[in-house]
C-alpha cells in the first residue's frame, strides 16, 4: 500500500485500536468493504507507526452526527 496522499487509491473505517504485547506497538483495527473472507473476518489490525503506514493518517474524516 502507498503512503503519499496523492497515490491513496481506496478507503477504509477505523473502528478501534489496541496494543499488541508481542511487537509493543499499538494498532488501528479498520473493516474494509471487500468482505468477510478477507484479513480478519473482514477486519485489519495496521500499525499506528510514525511511517504513517498505508496512509491511515493522510487524509482522515470524521462524521458528526446530530
Amino acid at each position: 500500500c502507498r503512503n503519499k496522499p496523492d497515490e491513496l487509491n481506496h478507503a477504509v473505517i477505523i473502528v478501534g485500536h489496541g496494543y499488541d504485547e508481542g511487537l509493543k506497538m499499538p494498532y488501528w483495527i479498520i473493516k474494509n468493504s471487500w468482505g468477510t473472507k478477507w484479513g480478519e473476518n473482514g477486519y485489519l489490525r495496521i500499525l499506528k507507526d510514525s511511517d504513517n503506514m498505508c496512509g491511515i493518517a493522510s487524509m482522515a474524516f470524521i462524521t458528526k452526527l446530530s
